[in-house]
C-alpha cells in the first residue's frame, strides 16, 4: 500500500453536542467507519470506537441503542438533524465538519493511504531501480571518494612505501584497494601507509566511512532492496500522480476530498469493500481512503 501523508485526523471515538442534556430514554448512538474501529459481523457491532464508547457508557451508566449507518457523511447529518444524539467511529476532523458539531479529542492520527493493485514484478521492475538517481549517484560519489583517497594515498606514499607502485594507475589502483577494503572494514592488510601524511588520510578516510559513507551505502541498500522486493507497477511518488488515473472512494469520506483535490477520475461507492472489489476486477488504478482499514481488508483478502 502507498501511502500519501497528509494531516489528518481520526477521533475513531465519539463526538457531541457541546452540552449533553439529561434524557431518560436509550441514547441513539450512530456508528460509522471502517476496521478496525468499528466492524460489522453479521450484525454483530465491534471494533475499537465501539469498546471505548461501551467503556464511557458502562462508567457514567448511560443508557444507549447502537444505530449502524451507511456512511460519514449520512451519520453526520443525522446527528446535526437531531436522529442521532451521538457517533462514533473513524470520522475524521476537518474545517467543515467542526462547524457543525463538535468532536472529543482524538486519540488516533491516521494518513490517507492508496491501495494499488498487487502485481508480480516483471525483469523491467528488477532492474529499473539501477538506473534511478539515487543508485547512480550514490554509487558515482562512491567511487569518486575512492579514487580521490586511492590518489592521495599514492601521491603520500610513492616514493617512501614500496607497496605502492611508482606508475601512476598501478600505484592508484592500490590506494583505492586499500581505501576499499577499509570501507568495507575487511582489512587485508597487503597495502598500509607508513608515511605521517599516509596515515593521516588514512584515518581521515576511516572517520569518513563511519560518518558520511555509510548513508551513500544505504542508497545502494534501498535499490538492492527494491529489486528484490515484490513490488510491481508503477508506485506513486506524489500526490500529484493521482491526476486522471481512475480512482475508487467511499462516499462521504475525506478520500472523496483529497482524490478531487488531485484531479483523479472518481469512481464511489458506499463502502471500503465495495471499492476495493472494483480494484480486484482492474476497473480502478486504486483507492483512496483512511490507513490502516485497507491495510486489514487487504490481510484478511491474501490469508483468504
Amino acid at each position: 500500500m502507498s501511502k500519501i501523508r497528509w494531516p489528518i485526523l481520526i477521533i475513531a471515538a465519539c463526538f457531541l453536542s457541546p452540552v449533553m442534556p439529561a434524557r431518560a430514554e436509550k441514547l441513539r448512538v450512530g456508528i460509522a467507519g471502517a476496521p478496525p474501529f468499528a466492524i460489522n459481523n453479521d450484525s454483530n457491532l465491534e471494533g475499537i470506537s465501539i469498546d471505548i464508547w461501551q467503556k464511557i457508557a458502562d462508567s457514567e451508566d448511560i443508557e444507549y441503542e447502537l444505530v449502524l449507518q451507511n456512511n460519514t457523511e449520512a451519520t453526520l447529518k443525522a446527528v446535526v438533524d437531531g436522529d442521532l444524539d451521538l457517533a462514533i467511529g473513524s470520522i475524521s476532523i476537518t474545517a467543515d465538519r467542526l462547524e457543525k458539531v463538535a468532536f472529543t479529542q482524538p486519540f488516533f492520527l491516521a494518513d490517507i493511504g492508496v491501495v494499488l493493485p498487487r502485481e508480480t514484478p516483471t525483469l523491467w521492475n528488477r532492474i529499473r531501480p539501477f538506473f534511478g538517481v539515487a543508485f547512480i549517484s550514490s554509487v558515482a560519489i562512491l567511487l569518486g571518494c575512492i579514487f580521490l583517497v586511492g590518489n592521495l594515498l599514492w601521491l603520500a606514499e610513492k616514493h617512501r612505501n614500496d607497496q605502492f607502485s611508482h606508475q601512476y594507475w598501478s600505484g592508484v589502483g592500490h590506494g583505492m584497494w586499500f581505501a576499499l577494503v577499509t570501507l568495507t572494514t575487511v582489512g587485508y592488510g597487503d597495502f598500509a601507509p607508513i608515511t605521517i601524511a599516509g596515515r593521516l588520510i588514512a584515518g581521515v578516510w576511516m572517520v569518513l566511512t563511519m560518518v558520511t559513507v555509510s548513508s551513500l551505502t544505504a542508497g545502494i541498500a534501498t535499490t538492492l532492496t527494491l529489486s528484490l522486493s515484490d513490488q510491481g507497477g508503477e508506485p506513486l511518488g506524489h500526490p500529484s500522480e493521482l491526476k486522471g488515473l481512475a480512482i475508487a472512494v467511499v462516499s462521504g469520506t475525506t478520500g472523496v476530498k483529497w482524490a478531487t483535490y488531485y484531479q483523479a477520475r472518481l469512481t464511489e461507492r458506499n463502502n471500503l469493500n465495495d471499492a476495493l472489489l472494483l480494484l480486484e476486477a482492474g476497473r480502478v488504478d486504486g483507492v483512496v481512503f483512511d490507513s490502516p482499514a485497507p491495510q486489514i481488508l487487504s490481510a484478511k483478502a491474501s490469508r483468504g
